[in-house]
């Protein structure tokens, strides 16, 4: 009897080591894996941006006066138009919103201020230009304009744009298109223009003014670092034509001078092209997904 219950303590014991043995056997349980990163460009920002400037100021003057010669009323008038081209470096920042939507689209506003050094002093497109006599008459020589230039300097240029852009290509990758209301404060520099010299402005024409117009534009952004992005933009700009000087029928000193009148049209083209860097609020970041 003693036997046979020491061989059953046995067994169990075997029984008990073989079962431990199994449950150490078992396969570890498995982690899930990281969740993907997901990025987002929702957030405000603020920052700078460098770059360079093209514009094109198209010019346009006309004078008249008249003048009794041999007892009759003649009318000496001329009239031009051209452009000053000019160009130079701008720097400033911006400061905005974006909200992204919809998976790939990011909508967005920014306002926009650079101060610029686009400036430059040209020929003055009324040279060459020869008064119309009317009406004709023997022995009159009507005046052919030369010698002028027109100096040309934009001081600052301001905007308030929306953007669409979209994630497509890269979710680190903004392409966006932008458009809106642009400004600008700019000076025309008649003093040594061509028609100046028969005082058609006033003795010291420096034109001072601001212009008001609509911008379009796009570019690329990227997530270079935590909440850091940098981007390349093009931009071009249209201001409204303005009438600068206009004056009619005022005495003009001079023999045998009635009436004069004069005029000075100006519209203003700017391309840019920049680069810059955005300091972002949100999470520019890797955010935890889920999965």
């Amino acid at each position: 009897m003693k036997k046979v219950l020491l061989a059953g303590v046995a067994a169990s014991a075997l029984m008990i080591g073989h079962s431990g043995n199994a449950a150490d056997l078992r396969a570890p349980a498995l982690k899930a894996p990281p969740p993907a990163p997901v990025w987002s460009w929702t957030g405000c920002f603020v920052g700078a941006q460098v770059g360079w400037g093209w514009q094109r100021n198209k010019v346009a003057q006309s004078q008249f006066n008249t003048l009794t010669s041999g007892g009759v009323l003649r009318t000496f008038s001329s009239a031009s138009s051209g452009n000053i081209d000019s160009s130079g470096a701008l720097f400033g920042g911006q400061v905005g919103c974006d909200y992204q939507f919809a998976g790939s689209w990011v909508l967005g506003v920014q306002g926009t201020f650079l101060g610029t050094d686009i400036n430059r002093l040209d020929q003055d497109p009324h040279n060459g230009t020869v008064q119309t006599v009317t009406p004709p008459g023997a022995g009159l020589l009507p005046a052919t304009f030369g010698g002028g230039s027109i100096g040309v300097r934009t001081r600052n240029l301001a905007s308030v744009t929306g953007r669409l852009g979209w994630t497509g290509w890269s979710p680190q990758t903004l392409l966006y298109v932008r458009g809106g209301g642009a400004w600008i404060d700019t000076q025309l520099d008649m003093r040594s223009s061509a028609i100046g010299g028969l005082r058609v402005f006033p003795s010291a024409p420096v034109f001072d003014t601001r212009y008001s117009g609509w911008t379009v534009g796009g570019g690329f952004e990227w997530m270079i670092a935590n909440n850091w992005s940098a981007f390349v933009e093009y931009d071009y700009y249209k201001f409204n034509n303005k009438t600068l000087f206009a004056i009619g029928g005022t005495p003009h000193i001079g023999p045998g001078t009635n009436i004069t009148g004069r005029t000075l049209d100006s519209d203003v083209q700017i391309m840019t092209v920049s680069i810059g860097v955005n300091y972002r609020f949100n999470w520019l970041r890797p955010v935890a997904g889920a999965y």
